[in-house]
């Protein structure tokens, strides 16, 4: 078994999933009532070996402002497009994502940690979310452009070490 801590505040649900099941951990099901309310969840896990986490469940959560889960691959944004108020996104080592579809939803969004999303290629979704101020994108060493912050034009910093394959800032300059 696998032992993963929610932090759903004010208190901790500790939940033990097998690690063979199709996504490796979900989320757990929560009341439409709770989920409605929830405005921030932590999701860690110990295990030596991050797995896989489905946040198919956010969907429902449309007052949440603050979404952080580390050491657990993420498999997928998608879920993100019920979370219209989300605020600050932690996903850093999530090294198996590839895309950033459905963060486009997140218009509010103003704290992004991506770090070591190695296998991310884009960040054209981010070009919908006009309100980041703080960006880390440090280690996504498939990330090409950042063309697409340039819509972000309240943007106050940004971390790009280790992203060997942007060569340019020159879009954020325009």
């Amino acid at each position: 078994l696998l032992s993963t801590d929610v932090l759903l505040r004010p208190a901790w649900l500790r939940v033990a999933q097998p690690t063979d099941s199709a996504c490796g951990v979900s989320l757990p099901a929560l009341s439409s009532t709770a989920a409605a309310g929830l405005r921030e969840l932590y999701v860690r896990s110990f295990s030596c070996s991050p797995p896989v986490l489905c946040i198919e469940a956010v969907r429902s959560f449309s007052q949440l402002h603050t979404l952080s889960i580390r050491n657990i691959t993420v498999s997928g944004l998608g879920p993100l497009e019920g979370c219209v108020q989300l605020r600050r996104l932690d996903i850093p080592g999530s090294a198996q994502l590839v895309s950033l579809e459905g963060i486009q939803a997140c218009t509010q969004l103003e704290y992004l940690d991506m770090n070591l999303c190695s296998g991310v290629l884009s960040l054209k979704p981010l070009s919908a979310c006009g309100h980041l101020l703080d960006v880390d994108i440090s280690g996504c060493v498939s990330v090409i452009s950042l063309e697409p912050l340039s819509a972000c034009g309240q943007l106050k910093a940004l971390n790009l070490e280790d992203c060997i394959k942007i060569r340019s800032v020159e879009p954020l300059l325009a």
